[in-house]
């Protein structure tokens, strides 16, 4: 099953956790980085409405 948003949330995310460690900010560094990852979920859902990417449950067998 593809979970765009769930990538994009650990990206953005990832991408907050590292830039706040640089950047002082005045709201906390966790807080901040929490609504970026919802921001990246929020986007990714989004993404894939627009584009109806499809979504499988078959299992990966490797």
């Amino acid at each position: 099953m593809l979970r765009f948003g769930a990538y994009l949330s650990m990206t953005f995310g990832a991408i907050g956790f590292f830039l706040f460690r640089m950047v002082d900010f005045s709201l906390p560094n966790e807080l901040v980085t929490i609504i970026l990852s919802l921001v990246g979920y929020i986007l990714g859902q989004r993404v894939k409405m627009q584009i109806k990417l499809p979504e499988t449950t078959e299992e990966v067998k490797v």
